[in-house]
């Protein structure tokens, strides 16, 4: 809590991951609970930044208190994951991502340049993810696929970080 990821022009990952920086998907990160909050970063990630594997069970990124948010000047105020098809992000249980801030441009919780894999022991009743993808499609005209794996159940626990857009199942992508 309380870290902050600054910018020193000496290397290519300056700013990034305030919180948490996850390098490489031979380990990963593992979040099964506990919280990350208050943190910031000068490009992204305020809370996580994953250019490795990160699979969240549980905990809280971000929150609803005076000083939880975390905050990136970039993109992912809570979670930025990399646009990189090596680099998978899976999510199960009562995880939540919420509160979280992009420098001057309001809520940003998570940008993820991928798709998020929901584990096989699903989302937890009280899960709540806040959603801001990133893709070079055009969103607006053919929308984005946010979670593989997910049930009809869990279109409630996201929401969009953008007005006027909404997080709905698509009923061609079940299992």
């Amino acid at each position: 809590s309380g870290n902050r990821a600054l910018t020193n022009g000496e290397s290519w990952n300056s700013g990034e991951g305030g919180g948490v920086f996850v390098e490489g998907s031979q380990d990963g990160f593992t979040m099964q609970s506990g919280s990350i909050t208050g943190n910031s970063a000068a490009k992204n990630g305020g809370g996580v930044y994953a250019c490795g594997d990160f699979t969240m069970t549980g905990g809280t990124i971000g929150g609803t208190g005076a000083n939880d948010a975390n905050t990136a000047s970039d993109n992912g105020g809570g979670v930025f994951v990399l646009d990189d098809y090596s680099v998978s992000c899976t999510m199960s249980g009562n995880v939540t991502i919420i509160g979280n801030k992009k420098s001057g441009d309001g809520t940003d919780n998570n940008y993820y340049g991928g798709t998020i894999t929901i584990g096989t022991d699903g989302l937890g009743d009280n899960a709540k993810i806040g959603m801001n993808m990133g893709s070079s499609w055009p969103t607006e005209t053919y929308g984005t696929r946010i979670a593989y794996k997910a049930k009809e159940s869990d279109q409630g626990k996201f929401t969009s970080d953008k007005e006027g857009y909404e997080i709905k199942y698509n009923e061609r992508e079940k299992e």
